[in-house]
């Protein structure tokens, strides 16, 4: 169970990591704070909260109905 656990912290990390090494990225490309899906801008207050987000409000929530079931296995 503790390696599982362990597995699971280490790939948050990881994962967390990784967003930022993207974020820098688009820092880097002039295209931070801009939406991947709409090319609008995305809120300083998501960014504040958020800093390594991709995506405005709107289309992080299609996203989100769109595939918060990839994943899960069905019948």
């Amino acid at each position: 169970l503790l390696a599982d656990l362990d597995i699971a912290r280490i790939d948050r990390q990881v994962n967390e990591i990784r967003q930022i090494e993207a974020a820098l990225r688009r820092v880097d490309m002039g295209i931070y704070g801009v939406c991947r899906d709409c090319d609008g801008d995305i809120g300083y207050e998501r960014l504040q909260r958020q800093p390594v987000a991709e995506r405005c409000v709107v289309c992080q929530q299609q996203f989100e109905r769109s595939y918060a079931h990839e994943g899960t296995p069905s019948l």
